[in-house]
């Protein structure tokens, strides 16, 4: 998060438990560097929280919409480019540490990507990958969780924004294996509790923070709000309690909305 006058400065995506999770997780294992690649960085909102940490923040993503706003809002030195996350324009050996959260998800090859990502670390570099999980809790989609019954879901709660797939936790460790990638930590992002509260509203409510809220590349949106930083308040700082008393109450779960992993190239 980024300071301000002595306060905390956060985006309107925090108030969604389920990111609020996510950033503070990978605001907590990334080490810091020389260069950051922020592999289908959207506006590049986490990158630019992560810049303090680094010399260079390099995001690249599909969307225009996303990047054309995220020019606007980047930090001194962050740059943001136009590309596909499967043919990545950079310099293969030349970063310490890559994000990929919830990107793979929207790529038919995602083993391509992490081939890619692989790549692109330097040896001993520092992945972290976030997707959707496949056992998500009932509370935060209870159609597509009666649907999943029959084999079936519709494009909402954990099948929207674009998804064309929902993680296992041993799909995913099995890729990042494949890859080349040693995981070392696992996590599980929000659960039973922090699903019932946000439930249906991400994606009801995505077209206030991105510019492209189909997350499919297309072009001449705006943002009704765009993801910039605002004044921490009394929201924020509830939904960083529900987040907490959720893990707290079904941390032993094996359900969650999320899963986040930090891997390793050797």
């Amino acid at each position: 998060m980024r300071e301000k006058g002595g306060g905390t400065d956060v985006n309107l995506k925090f108030l969604a438990p389920t990111y609020h999770a996510r950033v503070k997780a990978v605001l907590g294992l990334v080490r810091g560097g020389e260069r950051l690649a922020d592999i289908g960085c959207s506006a590049g909102e986490i990158g630019g929280l992560l810049a303090p940490r680094f010399k260079a923040v390099v995001g690249v993503d599909l969307c225009k919409p996303d990047i054309a706003c995220g020019q606007r809002l980047k930090a001194g030195n962050q740059c943001l480019l136009v590309g596909d996350v499967t043919r990545l324009p950079l310099q293969p050996r030349s970063f310490d540490v890559a994000l990929c959260l919830e990107t793979l998800e929207h790529v038919p090859g995602d083993e391509s990507v992490l081939a890619e990502i692989y790549g692109l670390l330097r040896p001993g570099g520092q992945l972290i990958v976030s997707v959707p999980h496949q056992r998500f809790p009932f509370t935060y989609d209870p159609v597509n969780a009666l649907l999943g019954v029959f084999g079936l879901h519709l494009p909402i709660g954990m099948w929207g924004f674009g998804h064309l797939r929902l993680y296992s936790e041993e799909e995913l460790w099995n890729k990042l294996a494949v890859a080349g990638f040693v995981v070392e930590k696992r996590k599980r992002l929000t659960r039973f509790l922090a699903g019932l509260c946000e439930n249906y509203l991400s994606s009801l409510f995505q077209f206030l923070v991105k510019p492209d809220a189909s997350n499919q590349g297309r072009g001449g949106g705006t943002a009704f709000i765009r993801p910039k930083a605002i004044p921490d308040n009394f929201l924020v700082r509830w939904v960083g309690r529900l987040v907490a008393l959720d893990e707290a109450l079904f941390r032993n779960s094996k359900t969650s909305v999320g899963l986040l992993v930090e891997a390793r190239k050797p």
